[in-house]
């Protein structure tokens, strides 16, 4: 489905009915990305309205041509959400940039949302001032490995914890997939200038609805000290920190 906010082209997909869930994807990713890990049958969805949202420049969705900054972001989805939900609670769930994003959009509509989940969320928005980790043990099909080249295997001993033919196939073609539709020209303007969000940075709004947050112990990308960091914000949180996961994987 497609919308016009402010002039903008922002294309979404809805699955289901029920309490809205309002699904924002990581940087250079997509709502397929997101659909594709959580619509599983192992996760209970039935009463669920799951609105995936593809944001300006990723996705289906084009580059807006308003400012370029995470402020203008926040701001169309705000809209969206205000469109397609109106006063009803609902539920937002982010991962990495999207859960930065999340976190604004839960301080804006801090009265009428009930529920935050956060995976591998940005916190620091600027990369060289997080706290990161490094990936310390892996669990490795050697076989599989075994099979792969030596540039590969150098790419993935960087990156990922569990490196099997499943993670690594599911790895490549979705982020492949989403990365080619990506307008890299504005995400990386994006990334380079304005990234951060001063209404997120300056906005120190306690969240008191019940939030789920899952963080992974190797994450190299955003760490996961940052988060635990700013947990005072989240009274009613529930903190998983996963000790056999990085940031995708």
């Amino acid at each position: 489905m497609v919308i016009e906010i402010k002039g903008q082209t922002i294309h979404y997909n809805i699955l289901g009915n029920g309490l809205p869930l309002i699904i924002l994807h990581g940087l250079y990713l997509d709502s397929i990305s997101m659909i594709r890990a959580v619509e599983s049958p192992s996760v209970q969805l039935q009463g669920f309205k799951r609105i995936y949202i593809d944001m300006p420049g990723m996705g289906q969705s084009p580059r807006h041509e308003l400012e370029n900054n995470s402020d203008t972001m926040l701001d169309l989805l705000c809209e969206l959400i205000t469109v397609l939900i109106n006063d009803h609670p609902f539920i937002v769930i982010g991962y990495s940039y999207g859960g930065y994003i999340a976190q604004g959009i839960a301080k804006r509509f801090l009265h009428q949302i009930i529920g935050e989940v956060l995976i591998c969320p940005v916190i620091i928005s600027q990369p060289e001032k997080r706290i990161k980790t490094s990936v310390t043990h892996q669990d490795i099909d050697e076989n599989f490995f075994n099979s792969l080249d030596e540039k590969t295997q150098k790419k993935l001993l960087t990156k990922m914890v569990v490196i099997n033919e499943r993670t690594y196939h599911r790895s490549e073609a979705d982020f492949s997939r989403a990365i080619a539709l990506a307008d890299k020209e504005f995400l990386k303007e994006l990334a380079e200038k304005q990234y951060s969000s001063t209404y997120i940075e300056s906005n120190k709004s306690i969240h008191q609805h019940k939030s789920l947050i899952f963080l992974g112990y190797q994450d190299t990308s955003v760490g996961y000290q940052d988060m635990l960091d700013r947990l005072y914000i989240y009274p009613n949180a529930t903190v998983n920190l996963l000790s056999n996961a990085s940031h995708s994987n």
